[in-house]
């Protein structure tokens, strides 16, 4: 006998309905407001026959299995390594699972298979099939398959144009090809996604999504999660502009140069603010928004983004000071001095090294660019609280002493 179900995303409640092969409805799952997972089977007439519950304030998962009223065991996860298990407290049953998760049996103490269940993602909805044995079985094998759902559910947000005209709460809402799906069990810098999009509001959100298609124009696959913190940014920067409290980022005329690119995609965002919210912001605030999408296109988050930026700023600040000479952001100089600096830092933050060493070259050619480029690592070793390999050090005199012979303006 096989059974097929599929979760409905984007409801409050868990819903399911139980089909044959078919296509009669055979049970209908209906969750029920609960602290944790608490989901009613009913037969085609309406009867209530099983309940799963979910125990909270437990270290793992753990599911009370209901038939007739009557408890008749549970389901709990098990520490496992690669491949999941869970524990069934009834008839000696047991789960194992594939590396995947997609595919599982339930079987019995002498390994003999009851059901085997199979799972198919269609168009962003769980498909179940759950082939029995024994018909007498249905109904139970169907509950242990309902509380590993459960223990794997994951909600969804989904931004697209006019996506929710039209329906109510709890209603189900099937994504079109157009719009963006976002998974909020997502994890960031910032927070919870779940916890990011209860706080901000639905614009931000909105115009986070919009400046990520720019994104995605220019420059093809990128990473989407990024939009919980840019619309949380967005967010807060909206409040300090509407409270007057307009920052300055020393760093954006490094940024600027640095992420050329991400920075032309994050200007974007300037009408999109005015346009629905009404706020003008700055080339600080475009700053900001410009890492977070170099963020998305790349293995760097923000924060380390902002320690190459900073770093960059530092380095160019040391070598103006010790020359005397103020160096052109425009110039081939600088870019050139960006960019060595700029993958310094990022070598030493992935623990990297080059494989050529220059220092006895530098140090005896050019002493004093080679002692500049000492301290200099030494000072953003200090501010930055990185660790760069001594072998860094004459690949900056190399640069440094590129700028101050003004061979490259």
């Amino acid at each position: 006998m096989k059974l097929l179900f599929k979760q409905r995303l984007f409801s409050w409640f868990d819903s399911y309905d139980i089909y044959d092969e078919a296509g009669n409805t055979v049970y209908v799952v209906k969750g029920q407001f609960s602290w944790g997972h608490k989901l009613a089977i009913y037969d085609a007439y309406g009867n209530e026959v099983g309940m799963v519950v979910q125990k909270v304030l437990t270290f793992l998962p753990k599911f009370e299995i209901y038939k007739n009223g009557s408890y008749i065991g549970y389901l709990s996860k098990e520490f496992s390594f690669l491949t999941p298990h869970y524990n069934i407290d009834y008839n000696g049953w047991h789960i194992d699972g594939t590396i995947m998760e997609w595919d599982y049996s339930i079987l019995d103490q002498s390994g003999y298979q009851i059901a085997k269940i199979s799972k198919e993602l269609l168009r962003m909805t769980d498909t179940y099939v759950i082939d029995v044995q024994d018909p007498g079985n249905a109904l139970d094998a169907l509950m242990f398959v309902l509380a590993i759902d459960a223990e794997k559910c994951q909600e969804f947000l989904i931004l697209g144009k006019g996506i929710g005209f039209g329906k109510k709460v709890t209603e189900y809402v099937e994504p079109r090809a157009e719009d963006t799906v976002y998974s909020m069990k997502e994890c960031t810098e910032r927070g919870e996604a779940e916890d990011i999009v209860n706080e901000v509001s639905p614009v931000c959100l909105e115009i986070a999504d919009a400046v990520l298609n720019k994104a995605e124009e220019e420059f093809g696959n990128i990473d989407r999660r990024i939009l919980f913190p840019l619309a949380d940014h967005i967010e807060f920067a909206v409040k300090r502009i509407k409270n007057n409290e307009q920052i300055s980022n020393p760093l954006t005329a490094d940024i600027r140069v640095l992420f050329h690119s991400e920075y032309k995609v994050a200007e974007g965002i300037k009408p999109l603010l005015l346009e629905k919210m009404g706020i003008e912001i700055d080339e600080h605030e475009v700053g900001y928004i410009a890492l977070h999408i170099h963020s998305a296109i790349d293995t760097e988050n923000v924060s380390q983004s902002m320690i190459i930026a900073q770093g960059v700023r530092e380095c160019i600040s040391m070598v103006e000071a010790e020359t005397g000479r103020k160096i052109n952001v425009l110039s081939i100089s600088y870019n050139r001095l960006m960019n060595h600096i700029k993958y310094m830092i990022a070598r030493a933050l992935k623990g990297e090294k080059i494989k050529l060493n220059l220092n006895d070259y530098m140090e005896n050619k050019f002493p004093q660019e080679f002692q500049m480029a000492i301290t200099i690592c030494d000072n953003i070793s200090h501010l930055l609280k990185l660790s760069f390999d001594e072998s860094e050090i004459g690949y900056l005199a190399m640069h440094i002493q590129r700028v101050t012979s003004g061979e490259l303006d």
